[in-house]
């Protein structure tokens, strides 16, 4: 429940934020077994299986991730791919909720396409990322267009769009990426 809490936080107000749903109280225990008869899940007393889970990730439209503890952390199971992710840590059969892949895994960065953690941003490469803008596609489609030079990096782009999203900051307050990579304008 802490994990739709923190997908959905209108839905719940401050004191159940804080106090009810991530402080693991009774709130907490009554809005699971909701979501379990919503979905269509039977209570258990051994946990949820990955079947359970399936149906948990379908009513709720959330790519629900299962890393588990007696893989050695491994990305064991996957659900269907939805806009919004969940990440849970299995040991036994329980599960927790975790906020932060990159912080559970100790890297700076973490590719929900790939499922690969990495500490470096521009040395990742991934399907969905353009390798001139950088920035993720992950419907599939890429950068398309004539080629563009910018003339202050002497990088080339893959159309007007892709050169105007390499202007863009890449979050927040970060710097763009004509200002963190250049081509040498000599020898290309």
């Amino acid at each position: 429940m802490t994990a739709v809490a923190i997908q959905e936080p209108e839905k719940y107000t401050a004191s159940e934020l804080k106090n009810g749903i991530k402080g693991g109280r009774k709130l907490q225990t009554q809005l699971a077994k909701k979501l379990h008869v919503e979905s269509g899940v039977e209570v258990s007393d051994y946990g949820c299986t990955l079947d359970d889970i399936k149906k948990i990730s379908d009513h709720l439209k959330v790519q629900i991730n299962v890393i588990d503890e007696e893989q050695f952390n491994e990305l064991v199971y996957s659900t269907t791919n939805y806009d919004r992710k969940v990440y849970l840590h299995k040991s036994g059969n329980h599960f927790d909720v975790i906020t932060s892949m990159p912080a559970f895994l100790c890297k700076d960065y973490y590719c929900h396409t790939c499922k690969k953690a990495y500490a470096h941003r521009d040395r990742h490469r991934c399907p969905d990322k353009c390798v001139a803008c950088f920035r993720y596609f992950p419907d599939g489609k890429k950068c398309n267009g004539n080629p563009v030079e910018c003339d202050k990096c002497f990088r080339t782009f893959f159309g007007n769009s892709c050169l105007e999203n390499h202007l863009e900051p890449r979050g927040k307050g970060a710097e763009t990426v004509r200002s963190s990579i250049f081509q040498c304008w000599k020898c290309g």
